[in-house]
C-alpha cells in the first residue's frame, strides 16, 4: 500500500542531517539533527525508507560507478511516524574503515528547505538593507581559493571595492598608492592575520584602498574566522574609521578580546569562561529571574597515553579538532570554554533533557569518528560530567563540583559516557571537609569494594553451595546495580533451558534452545563472555536473540558462557532493562567474572 506523504511544517523541523552507515546501513555516526529527526527509534537507516522506495536507495547507493553529485529522493519515515520527501545526497562513498566499508549521507527534507528558503530569502533581503544603512566596509577571505574582498552595500546590494587573490589585492594596493610609508608593514601584518586564520583580530592603518587612491582615512579592520559543518569556512570582518568608532573597539578591544581566548582553541580561557558563568549565576540570584541552564565539564579519556604514543604534535590536533566539534554541537546554545589540558567546560541555556542528550552524544560520537584513519589503532573517547542550575546548586563553586563530581562518575563507570547528575541515582553530595568534596554514590561501588563483596558471595557459595546461588544473585542486583540475572542450563534434552533468575523482567523467560545457536555462541569471546553495551547493534546479526532481548525489555547485557561454543553446558546473563544502556567497565566484567567461575562450579556439583 502506497504511503502518504506529509507536507505539514513547523520551525523547528530539521532541514538537513548528515547520517554515517555501514555496509549493513546500521547507522553508525549522525548529527544533532539526526538524532531529533529519527536516530533514536531506529539502528538500521534502510528501515525509514518507504517500502516502494528502497529497493531504488539500495541500487542507489551501491552503485560503484555513481558520481559523487548524484542524489535520488525517496520518502523517509520520521520519528512522529509520518513520511516526508528527503533527497538523499551522497558525501562519501565507501570509506574504508577497520575492514569495513562506511557512507556518509545527507539527509534533505524538501518540505522543510522550501519553507526555510522562503524565509532566508526574505531574511536576506532584510539585513542587506541594513547594511546599506550603515557606512563601513565589509571584507572576506576564502581559505580554499585564497580570494579576498572587500565590499560596501549600497541599498541590498554589495559592491566590490577589491576581489582577487589576497596577494594580488596586497601587491595592487602598494602599487597603486594605497597604502604608503609604515602603514604598508600593517597591511603586510592585517594579510598575514587573515591568510593565517587567526581567531580574532583587529589591524589599524591609514589607507585609501576604499575610496581608490582618492581620499585616506584612517581604518580599523577588525575579523574573525567562520566556522561551517566543523570546518574553518571564511575569515570576515567589518572595517570602520578610526574617528568614529574610537579607540575602544579597535586596539584596546583586541587586548581584551585576546585576554580572554585560549590560544589553541580560540575558545573562552579558563579565567574568561569562569567569570562569565559567575557573571550569569550572580545575574539570576540577584534579580531573581533564575533560568535554567546546564554545567557540563568534559576531557578527552586517557588523554595522556595520547601524546605518549603519537607525539604533542598529533595531541594538539586531537584537542583543537574535539575543541571544534564541542563549538558546532553547542553552537548558538551556550558557551564553551576550554579550562585544562584536555578540559573543557559549556554552559548550555534554552535546552531540554532530550536536546542534552543529543549534544552530548555527539560530542562523543563526532570525537570517536574523527580520527578513525589517523590512530586506528588507538580509540578517542570522552567523559563528562553535568550539573544543573539552579536545580541541583544556585552558586557557581558547588556547581561546578558536582558537575566535576559527576565526570567522576562517568570515569568510575568506565569512561566513554556521561553522567547528568541526579541525586536520586548519585546520593547527596556531602559538604566540603579538609578541601575534598565527597560523594555518596549508593549504586556505585569502588573497585576495592566490589572485590570484597566478590569474595565474600564467593566465600557463601564454597560453603553452602547451589542453594546459596539464589541469594547472591540478589546481592549482585542489590550492589552492582544490575537490573536482571538469568542462568540457562543444558537439561537431559540436551537444551538450554532457565534454571534461576533474579529481578523483574518484562514477559516469563523460557526455552533459548533456538535462539542461542551456533551463530550466536560466536559471539562470546576466548574466555567465554559476550560484551554488549547496545543490544540495537545486534538487529540484523543475531535477528531472533535481538527479537528475544527487546521482548524482556532488556537494553544492554554482560553474558558468560561455561563449556565451549560447541557444547555450551551454561549460559548466566546479567542484564540492564529499559533505554538507559550501560557500558560495562572493566571492572564490572572482573568482578562478575569471579563471582561466576564459582557459580559455575557451584552448577556441576
Amino acid at each position: 500500500m502506497a504511503v502518504d506523504v506529509s507536507y505539514k511544517y513547523a520551525a523547528n523541523d530539521m532541514a538537513c542531517s548528515k547520517i554515517t552507515f555501514d555496509s549493513d546501513y546500521m547507522v553508525m555516526k549522525a548529527d544533532q539533527r539526526a538524532y531529533q529527526f529519527i536516530y533514536e527509534e531506529y539502528a538500521r537507516f534502510d528501515k525509514l525508507i518507504a517500502d516502494e522506495d528502497v529497493d531504488k536507495f539500495y541500487r542507489f547507493i551501491n552503485d560503484e560507478d555513481a558520481s559523487d553529485d548524484k542524489f535520488i529522493i525517496v520518502r523517509v519515515r520520521r520519528k512522529d511516524g509520518d513520511y516526508r520527501l528527503c533527497l538523499i545526497y551522497v558525501l562519501k562513498r565507501k570509506i574504508p574503515i577497520n575492514d569495513t566499508y562506511y557512507t556518509e549521507i545527507e539527509l534533505r527534507d524538501l518540505v522543510t528547505i522550501n519553507n526555510r528558503y522562503k524565509k532566508m530569502d526574505l531574511d536576506v533581503r532584510k539585513y542587506r538593507s541594513y547594511l546599506g544603512m550603515i557606512p563601513e566596509y565589509f571584507f572576506e577571505y576564502n581559505p580554499k581559493t585564497q580570494e579576498f574582498a572587500l565590499f560596501s552595500y549600497k541599498g541590498f546590494r554589495s559592491e566590490n571595492v577589491e576581489k582577487a587573490p589576497i596577494d594580488e589585492v596586497y601587491d595592487n594596493a602598494v602599487k597603486n598608492g594605497y597604502v604608503t610609508g609604515e602603514n604598508i608593514s600593517k597591511l603586510q601584518l592585517l594579510f598575514e592575520k587573515i591568510r593565517n586564520c587567526e581567531e580574532s583580530f583587529t589591524v589599524e592603518f591609514e589607507t585609501s584602498i576604499c575610496r581608490k587612491g582618492e581620499m585616506s582615512e584612517e581604518l580599523s579592520f577588525h575579523g574573525q574566522v567562520m566556522y561551517h559543518n566543523n570546518e574553518l569556512a571564511r575569515v570576515i570582518g567589518i572595517a570602520s574609521m578610526v574617528s568614529r568608532i574610537g579607540k575602544a573597539t579597535s586596539g584596546a578591544a583586541y587586548g581584551s578580546d585576546a585576554a580572554e581566548k585560549d590560544s589553541a582553541t580560540g575558545l573562552l580561557n579558563k579565567k574568561a569562561m569562569t567569570e562569565f558563568v559567575n557573571s550569569k549565576i550572580r545575574y539570576y540570584n540577584e534579580t531573581g529571574k533564575k533560568e535554567d541552564f546546564w554545567l557540563v565539564i568534559c576531557d578527552i579519556d586517557y588523554f595522556k597515553n595520547v601524546n605518549d604514543t603519537y607525539g604533542h604534535l598529533f595531541g594538539d590536533e586531537v584537542i583543537y579538532r574535539f575543541a571544534q566539534t564541542i563549538r558546532t554541537w553547542v553552537s548558538d546554545k551556550g558557551v564553551v570554554g576550554r579550562i585544562g589540558g584536555d578540559e573543557f567546560m559549556i554552559m548550555l541555556e534554552h535546552t531540554d533533557l532530550t536536546e542534552l542528550r543529543s549534544i552530548l552524544i555527539g560530542i562523543r560520537e563526532e570525537l570517536e569518528w574523527a580520527f578513525q584513519n589517523k590512530a586506528q589503532d588507538y580509540r578517542f573517547t570522552t567523559s563528562i560530567g553535568v550539573s544543573k542550575y539552579p536545580k541541583d546548586a544556585v552558586d557557581y563553586e558547588r556547581l561546578f563540583k558536582i558537575a566535576d563530581k559527576a565526570l567522576y562518575i562517568a570515569k568510575e563507570k568506565g569512561r566513554d559516557r556521561f553522567i547528568i547528575y541526579t541525586k536520586e541515582l548519585h546520593g547527596e553530595l556531602a559538604d566540603e571537609q579538609d578541601g575534598i568534596y565527597t560523594a555518596h554514590v549508593p549504586v556505585e561501588m569502588k573497585p576495592l569494594a566490589k572485590a570484597e563483596l566478590a569474595a565474600n558471595l564467593i566465600l557463601l557459595l564454597s560453603k553452602a553451595g547451589r542453594q546459596m546461588i539464589p541469594h547472591v544473585l540478589n546481592e549482585i542486583i542489590e550492589h552492582l546495580n544490575i537490573h536482571g540475572i538469568s542462568i540457562f542450563e543444558r537439561n537431559s534434552e540436551d537444551k538450554l533451558e532457565l534454571s534461576l533468575s533474579a529481578g523483574k523482567y518484562e514477559s516469563e523467560i523460557g526455552d533459548v534452545s533456538e535462539i542461542m545457536d551456533d551463530k550466536y555462541f560466536n559471539l562470546f569471546d576466548e574466555n567465554g563472555i559476550n560484551l554488549i553495551h547496545n543490544v540495537k547493534e545486534f538487529e540484523i546479526h543475531c535477528p531472533r536473540m535481538y527479537d528475544y532481548w527487546v521482548e524482556h525489555g532488556i537494553c544492554s547485557t554482560l553474558q558468560f558462557m561455561m563449556g565451549t561454543k560447541e557444547h555450551a553446558d551454561a549460559v548466566i546473563s546479567f542484564d540492564i532493562f529499559g533505554v538507559h544502556r550501560r557500558k560495562w567497565s572493566e571492572n564490572d566484567i572482573d568482578t562478575l567474572y569471579m563471582i561466576v567461575k564459582f557459580i559455575g562450579n557451584t552448577l556441576e556439583s
